[in-house]
């Protein structure tokens, strides 16, 4: 009679494919998440979704490339659907460095294929986003920012961004909890 094989929980995953200096700075992310009423949901393979109630806030992932095999690192991954309030929302200083800072400047490796804005590029062939009055291109537009194993100062800044998603969710559902 065969063993039914046990998937790994998401934790399981992490701990057996990070580096093991990236260990306790993933497990921390994880805890902060937990205790600010959010939830991990199912992503896929190596990623769960960070979402407020049903916004998802962010994606975690276990490499820094989305969609690769893992490599010994992991990656807070924001899309472009929250920058416009971003402007109206952050105002530390601070905080503004650190999200330009993390500004995905790739070229497309074609992760989403046809679907994925990066296959419909302005004129000049680069994908442009501008954000805090300034104008970037050749940014991703699927992940424009990508925090590749944060710690000390880059990990409180990224848990400062999640709570920012979270005040802009909230206040678009007139959630003040």
């Amino acid at each position: 009679m065969s063993e039914k094989k046990v998937k790994p929980t998401f934790i399981e995953l992490a701990t057996d494919l990070l580096d093991k200096d990236k260990i306790d700075n993933f497990l921390d992310f994880v805890k902060f998440v937990e205790e600010n009423q959010l939830k991990l949901r199912s992503g896929s393979g190596y990623s769960r979704m960070v979402h407020y109630k049903k916004d998802k806030i962010c994606a975690l992932n276990l490499n820094s490339i989305v969609r690769y095999k893992p490599d010994g690192s992991w990656s807070i991954n924001f899309d472009k659907m929250f920058f416009n309030e971003y402007e109206k929302y952050i105002t530390d200083e601070k905080l503004k460095e650190f999200v330009i800072n993390s500004i995905n400047y790739i070229k497309c490796r074609g992760c989403n294929g046809s679907q994925c804005m990066r296959g419909r590029e302005d004129l000049t062939g680069e994908w442009r986003m501008s954000i805090f009055g300034q104008d970037f291109i050749n940014v991703c537009s699927g992940i424009p920012l990508m925090i590749i194993s944060p710690e000390g100062e880059s990990l409180e800044h990224a848990k400062q961004l999640v709570l920012v998603t979270k005040n802009i969710i909230a206040d678009k559902m007139g959630d003040k909890s």
